[in-house]
């Protein structure tokens, strides 16, 4: 039987990549806050577009830079969107 062992590095390196580290790339967050200061708001959808990155990808980075308080979300489900803290 395979597994991991808890309290191993391993075992935290697989958390962090299924749960997301709380670290979020400079570049990506420079680009979403480029895009919000262009044009006053965001969508994930154009974040994904913009970025390349996957629908989950682009939940994170939103959902951390909110938690950080660099921008803030408007709206629920398919009609929110982000901008500026």
């Amino acid at each position: 039987m395979r597994g991991i062992f808890f309290g191993s590095k391993a075992a935290k390196y697989v958390c962090e990549q299924r749960l997301g580290s709380g670290k979020v790339d400079p570049g990506r967050e420079k680009l979403v806050l480029d895009m919000i200061a262009a044009r006053g708001q965001v969508t994930r959808r154009e974040v994904m577009g913009r970025l390349n990155v996957s629908d989950n990808t682009a939940n994170r980075l939103l959902q951390e830079m909110e938690v950080r308080k660099l921008i803030q979300r408007k709206g629920k489900g398919h009609g929110s969107y982000y901008m500026p803290a």
